[in-house]
């Protein structure tokens, strides 16, 4: 944090002068995390839009960055109902720009009676993508089916500097239970040796990778939580209030 902060000043000298020989018409901000850009940007006097990828809080400061946001930029936009709602402030409401993910040329083939059932997640190992209930989940369900009737894949990397240490203990038991973690892969080539994908976030505005899973072809799970629950339409996948090891495809 101190070397961060000390590189601070310097940063903004080069965005400041990014800003002069540019002069751009519009400077797009992308999540909230470059609200300090945008900001530098709008006293500037260029226009500036916030795209907010987040699902803010109701606490200080969540409220803080909202009132900022609302206040000093010229346009708000989030990419789902939830993180729009999230992101309303005194009467104001984002308009909404959704994600989007490719669709590949060849779908995945659903296997009539595969053995293992191979599920697999692709998400930041983290908290908010709930890596740690996907490893509880894949224990219970071992324990319980047994003779190796289903195989459990992680793709993504524990790289959340603040919560490294948990991600890697969270992948330590994950691979305790035979677990396969890949920290980074081409996605589309995973989900053909897959046959679901399971998504338990405590908090998502509205993950790219369940779309790709879905553009894929591929049996879905997700909670019924923020913009998954926008994503995963009856009739489209599985969406669970809690998530458990009982979820039945």
């Amino acid at each position: 944090a101190r070397r961060r902060l000390s590189e601070v000043p310097a940063y903004v000298s080069r965005f400041d002068g990014f800003l002069r020989e540019r002069s751009p018409d519009l400077v797009h901000a992308n999540s909230v995390l470059t609200l300090a850009e945008a900001l530098i940007a709008s006293r500037r006097g260029h226009a500036v839009l916030l795209h907010a990828h987040e699902m803010l809080l109701r606490n200080v400061r969540g409220r803080l960055l909202r009132r900022t946001a609302w206040r000093h930029l010229d346009q708000v936009v989030a990419v789902s109902q939830a993180s729009a709602a999230a992101m309303a402030h005194d009467g104001r409401t984002p308009r909404i720009v959704y994600e989007a993910a490719p669709v590949p040329e060849r779908r995945v083939t659903v296997r009539e009676r595969p053995h293992p059932f191979t599920v697999g997640t692709v998400a930041v190992v983290s908290t908010r993508k709930g890596s740690d209930l996907f490893v509880e989940a894949a224990r219970l369900l071992s324990r319980r089916s047994g003779n190796g009737d289903f195989r459990f894949e992680m793709v993504g990397a524990p790289s959340d500097a603040i919560e490294r240490d948990w991600a890697h203990s969270v992948l330590d038991r994950a691979k305790s239970i035979g677990i396969t973690h890949i920290p980074s892969a081409n996605v589309f080539e995973r989900f053909a040796q897959w046959d679901a994908f399971v998504l338990p976030s405590r908090a998502d505005p509205f993950p790219i990778a369940m779309l790709e899973a879905m553009a894929s072809g591929l049996p879905v799970v997700g909670v019924r939580r923020d913009g998954i629950a926008e994503q995963v339409v009856p009739g489209s996948g599985v969406l669970t209030s809690h998530f458990s090891a009982g979820t039945q495809f």
